[in-house]
């Protein structure tokens, strides 16, 4: 998530212009966005089982995972459909850019939540 978000857009849209890589990226996101939520799929019920014992931090983790999912589910299922039946179409401009926002905030939600699952694993397995 991060190395396409963080490196290869910028690199798409400032080497080659919107008009160059906007059908691009419209290639590459559904898989993005799927790919993103079948992983979360997996993380939170991998999350859900570990949860069940009860202890908050597994618990907080599978809280996390969910938010993950639902983020990833939103863009994959109602997002990304519409912002490409939107492309192209000079009414939906602003219907794209609110969007477009929308996704990117989403996407930093995602990213944040698999950080943060990231760093508490690291901490969990140094307290051992």
């Amino acid at each position: 998530m991060l190395f396409f978000s963080a490196l290869v857009l910028p690199l798409l849209f400032t080497r080659l212009g919107s008009a160059e890589a906007g059908p691009i990226a419209a290639m590459i996101f559904p898989y993005y966005y799927k790919t993103g939520l079948v992983l979360a799929l997996i993380v939170a019920v991998c999350a859900g089982f570990r949860a069940r014992a009860g202890l908050r931090p597994r618990v907080a983790a599978f809280i996390v995972a969910v938010i993950i999912c639902a983020c990833q589910a939103y863009g994959a299922l109602l997002l990304q459909p519409e912002m490409a039946a939107l492309r192209g179409s000079e009414n939906g401009v602003a219907r794209f850019q609110l969007l477009h926002k929308r996704s990117v905030r989403l996407n930093g939600t995602a990213l944040l939540g698999a950080f943060s699952l990231l760093v508490a694993a690291g901490w969990a397995r140094e307290s051992r």
